[in-house]
């Protein structure tokens, strides 16, 4: 069973971790806040933030591009932000997002930064950190696990889980977050978080769909086309639950 962190724990641990420069990596369901708390901590610390995404990149990007000069020696270049953290002057962190869904080639290609620090002749400079953020296989978010020599080169593995109390104390600070949205958080409790992964094309009550259903909810709608909106962001039960509240 993994270590669970509600979100101010996890902030918590963020602050410290890249300021320490320790790797770790944070699961947890899909839009519950990972990214965002991420980010969040990374700037309370001073960071500046660089987000790559693994899943869509070749392991090139990861290594670089070999790269030939007129004598014949090889050595290979950085590309795209990968280069750009190599060029880093500031405190900085560089955010694995999605990281599970990267093949095992690309995690092979990145793997020599999370521990040695340095990859194909080229050193990560003193001011960077890094972590990552990644669903379970579970999610249906298309992971496939992490191989094995990746996953102990992370000082740690958390998983961040929702938490109301601490979600209704952001959102009430939300000027554009409805209070009949925080309300309906406090009165009915297990409704933030129905996570209910499905191939079909619909959505479930997560912290990240009742802000999206927050942002409809504002909209000035006809009532009939309101509830319709809201129900394509949380699910039909939950927006029925709600509007009736």
């Amino acid at each position: 069973m993994s270590v669970q962190l509600k979100p101010s724990q996890l902030d918590a641990l963020v602050f410290e971790m890249i300021k320490a420069q320790l790797p770790f990596i944070v699961t947890g369901k899909p839009g519950i806040g990972k990214t965002s708390i991420i980010k969040q901590a990374a700037k309370r610390a001073g960071f500046r933030v660089i987000v790559s995404t693994p899943a869509i990149d070749d392991p090139t990007d990861g290594k670089g591009i070999p790269w030939g000069d007129k004598n014949g020696n090889v050595a290979f270049r950085p590309i795209g932000l990968v280069a750009e953290v190599l060029a880093s002057t500031v405190p900085t962190l560089w955010f694995l997002d999605d990281f599970g869904q990267a093949g095992t080639a690309t995690q092979a290609a990145y793997m020599p930064w999370l521990l040695g620090r340095e990859c194909a002749g080229h050193r990560l400079p003193d001011c960077v950190s890094i972590c990552a953020g990644t669903n379970a296989r579970t999610h249906k978010a298309g992971v496939g696990g992490l191989l094995e020599p990746v996953k102990s080169r992370f000082a740690t593995i958390v998983e961040l889980v929702e938490d109301v109390d601490e979600w209704c104390a952001w959102a009430v600070q939300q000027t554009w977050m409805p209070p009949l949205v925080v309300a309906y958080m406090r009165f009915s409790r297990d409704s933030l978080c129905r996570f209910e992964p499905s191939a079909d094309l619909v959505n479930c009550p997560l912290p990240r769909t009742w802000e999206n259903a927050g942002r409809v909810f504002n909209l000035d709608l006809p009532r009939a086309v309101q509830a319709a909106s809201v129900a394509g962001a949380v699910g039909e039960g939950e927006a029925t639950k709600f509007l009736g509240f």
